[in-house]
């Protein structure tokens, strides 16, 4: 029991104070039992300044746990939002691909738009040949002039161009029309008649659009004067809410 006691005091002072607090409570339990009063007055002595010792011990393992759990408690929230950040980056990830899954497929529908436009154009002409070649082997110069002069054949193709156009665009631009009219005063939107997808507004438009932004290719290719065509687009600028960013707004239009 004494030998038990001094084990206790030197592991104290080597700083092992669980190992103390518990060779000193046996030594205290051994001197009750055995009904020694003065290794019971001796132990009980040094077992207090141990157990505050030991319960500091204690207090400060618990204060260690706590910031364990706190620093673990914050690599969960980093984690977290890391786990988060990457769910997002993975979901534009995925839109990206089915936007240019989208965006080819509207490359392949132009490309065919196109080609069939330019069959359509190939047979006009052949057709414009045989009515040129059979007037003039019948001797009808002055039909086949005053037919020329009529601008029929040209109305013909520049519907037939629309038609086409017109269709082609819309495909890659769903939401061109809408997009537009987002741009201009509620008391200027474009309305379209009955059966119409696009009209001459839209087109000037929808060449800007497509990057063509020089007035006089666009006149060229649907068959106004120049003058006509800076003359829609000013109207058009005009009933903007943004006039100077219009034109410019209109290139972000999907």
């Amino acid at each position: 029991m004494l030998s038990l006691q001094e084990l206790g005091a030197k592991i104290y002072e080597s700083g092992n104070i669980a190992r103390a607090h518990n060779y000193l409570s046996h030594a205290l339990a051994n001197a009750v039992e055995c009904g020694a009063p003065m290794r019971t007055i001796d132990t009980s002595q040094s077992l207090p300044i141990i157990e505050r010792a030991h319960l500091s011990h204690i207090s400060q393992w618990r204060t260690t746990v706590y910031w364990i759990m706190a620093l673990m408690g914050l690599l969960l929230v980093v984690l977290a939002v890391t786990m988060f950040a990457l769910y997002r980056e993975m979901h534009k990830l995925r839109r990206l691909q089915a936007n240019l899954r989208a965006a080819n497929h509207a490359k392949e529908v132009y490309i065919g738009q196109f080609l069939q436009l330019c069959s359509i154009y190939m047979d006009k002409l052949n057709q414009l040949c045989k009515i040129v070649e059979r007037k003039l082997s019948a001797g009808q110069a002055d039909e086949l002039l005053r037919l020329s002069k009529s601008g029929k054949f040209v109305e013909e193709q520049s519907r037939e161009f629309y038609d086409v156009f017109d269709n082609a665009f819309l495909h890659i631009y769903p939401g061109f029309v809408a997009g537009v009219n987002s741009l201009l005063r509620p008391d200027c939107r474009i309305e379209l008649k009955q059966g119409e997808l696009l009209n001459t507004d839209l087109r000037i438009l929808a060449f800007v659009r497509l990057g063509i932004e020089d007035s006089s290719r666009i006149a060229r290719i649907l068959n106004y004067s120049l003058n006509t065509i800076y003359a829609y687009r000013n109207r058009l600028k005009a009933r903007a809410i943004d006039k100077d960013g219009f034109e410019k707004a209109i290139m972000g239009i999907n």
